[in-house]
């Protein structure tokens, strides 16, 4: 697909990759007490995935908001093309 892959090559993702963590907060969370117990014993790294979980519900929210310009602009690369379309050599 030309245009813009909508969660995938998007400026967001490109600008939440170089952001770089300068200091975490602490945060309190209910869990149920036997999948919290199921999750220590498998070793996962809850600050780990509670910021990737974040993350991807942050740009799933970014992707759905702007879904509509992200699709105008895919047809008119559809259209008309990319601007060096006629310059390439492959």
């Amino acid at each position: 697909m030309r245009g813009v892959d909508r969660l995938h090559s998007c400026a967001y993702f490109m600008r939440m990759k170089s952001i770089k963590v300068k200091s975490k907060k602490p945060l309190n969370l209910l869990v149920e007490a036997k999948l919290l117990e199921e999750a220590k014993s498998a070793g996962v790294n809850f600050s780990a995935l509670i910021d990737k979980a974040l993350r991807q519900e942050i740009a799933k929210r970014w992707a759905k908001e702007n879904a509509t310009a992200i699709q105008i602009y895919n047809d008119r690369i559809e259209r008309e093309g990319l601007w060096l379309d006629d310059h390439r050599t492959w």
